[in-house]
């Protein structure tokens, strides 16, 4: 499913435009324009991405790779109309289009290999969104979204994976007072795959009913939500979500929540070309999932601590062949801390998160998941300055060797990253950014290049 979030567009027409140029050859540029014209509101936003990048796969690890560089170049348009008939009625086009090329490494090709794919993602949509009474919103959406993805070896096409979404749905918002509201819903999605492998299925239909509760009882807030979808291939599944919370006065608030899920594997996870790990036969994962938190917030500064516990059947997840498998039961439990506060004109983050993620039968830690991540941040204006720090760690994570397949650790690291911008006027502000500061060398998955130091220098214009 492909969402769009263009912005709307208000008031006065005005345009606006954006770019930069950094290491590795790296280029970005965007403009747009929005704003309203009677009762006629636009917005259309265009941009490009470019970058040579550096090799996806260190050499020194898997010396049969290309050691060249493989970059990235993205292209993509968005935009939006909407006409108001009235205060109670509207009717809203949108449309998006993005064109991706990305090149890549392939640990078991030769040298000389050159591995690219090319992806085209399309969306339009038509909204109308009604008041039918004081107390009643509809929302009803028709969209079509389009997956065109081709994959190349040395100039010629290899693979070829098209998936076609025709999506239709009635939103219903009913107001329970000045303290809640009712939602009621139904959708119907087709999903349509074409591809150069041999499929046993190439479509699929979802058809869905959801209802929820979202309402204040005094101190206590109260969201109730069911939903019903019902796949041609999977069958029927329930999931249900149901949080209550509690305001302690005006500073602090607890809450407790409950829900399950459901997620069904993609057409690429199940058919697509051979070198992506697909497996026909994987199952749909189901989840329970639990959460109790303790939230506080007065004087600028904010405090948000939260256990979570997610049990999930059938986790979809790659083996030591990169063919996606499910694993039969996964725990992932533990507690996240974050902090953000503004002291005068220094602002301050911060987060920790502690958990256990591992496969309940084996007792074994899930690949590329730590046990521990954090990160800072802290931003201090100097009139027209801003300058800004960052720090992110993470430990140790499970992963296989690239060319062994065997069970390897990945090392823990700590990176650090500065930012600058300067405001011209209120219209232009110049920007600078130094991710990796300290040249850090570290993996995201075994036997990956990630970036060194980089730096991005750019302007952002708002008329």
């Amino acid at each position: 499913v492909i969402q769009i979030f263009t912005k709307q567009g208000k008031g006065v027409p005005t345009l606006n435009g954006s770019g930069g140029v950094g290491t590795h050859n790296t280029r970005r540029a965007a403009a747009g324009m929005s704003g309203e014209l009677a009762n006629t509101s636009f917005s259309v936003q265009a941009s490009k991405f470019r970058t040579n990048g550096v090799s996806a796969i260190n050499a020194s690890i898997v010396p049969t790779v290309n050691p060249d560089a493989d970059g990235y170049d993205n292209t993509s348009f968005s935009g939006n109309v909407r006409h108001a008939f009235d205060v109670n009625n509207s009717l809203l086009a949108s449309v998006f289009q993005s064109r991706g090329d990305v090149q890549f490494d392939n640990a078991f090709g030769v040298s000389t290999d050159k591995n690219s794919t090319r992806s085209v993602l399309g969306k339009f949509a038509v909204i109308s969104e009604n008041r039918l009474s004081e107390s009643w919103r509809s929302k009803l959406e028709w969209s079509r979204g389009v997956d065109d993805s081709k994959g190349y070896l040395n100039g010629g096409q290899t693979s070829k994976i098209k998936t076609t979404n025709r999506q239709i749905g009635w939103q219903n918002t009913i107001s329970t007072g000045a303290s809640g509201s009712l939602l009621l819903g139904l959708e119907n999605l087709e999903q349509r795959v074409d591809s150069m492998t041999a499929y046993t299925q190439d479509g699929r239909r979802i058809k869905s009913l959801f209802a929820g509760y979202t309402g204040n009882i005094g101190q206590h807030q109260v969201q109730a939500n069911i939903r019903q979808d019902r796949y041609s291939d999977f069958g029927t599944t329930n999931t249900w979500r149901l949080n209550v919370g509690h305001a302690f006065g005006e500073v602090w608030r607890a809450s407790v929540g409950i829900s399950t899920a459901f997620k069904a594997p993609t057409f690429n996870d199940m058919y697509g070309p051979a070198g992506w790990g697909s497996n026909p036969d994987l199952n749909p994962e189901r989840s329970r999932n639990g959460e109790a938190s303790l939230h506080y917030k007065s004087k600028g500064q904010a405090i948000d601590v939260v256990y979570f516990d997610s049990r999930v059947n059938d986790l979809i997840a790659a083996d030591n062949t990169w063919t996606l498998q499910n694993l039969s039961a996964v725990r992932i439990n533990g507690i996240e801390i974050s902090y953000a506060g503004q002291f005068g004109d220094t602002g301050v983050n911060a987060a920790l998160t502690k958990q256990k993620p591992r496969n309940v039968q084996t007792g074994g830690t899930l690949l590329r998941r730590a046990d521990i991540f954090s990160s800072m941040g802290v931003t201090r204006q100097f009139g027209e300055w801003k300058l800004g720090g960052e720090w992110q760690y993470s430990g140790t994570r499970e992963d296989f060797d690239i060319n062994t397949f065997a069970r390897t650790t990945l090392p823990s690291y700590s990176i650090v990253n500065g930012t600058a911008s300067y405001a011209i006027s209120k219209q232009l502000k110049l920007s600078l950014r130094i991710d990796n500061l300290l040249n850090k060398d570290y993996m995201l998955a075994h036997g990956y290049n990630t970036l060194g130091r980089t730096l991005f220098v750019g302007f952002n214009y708002q008329q």
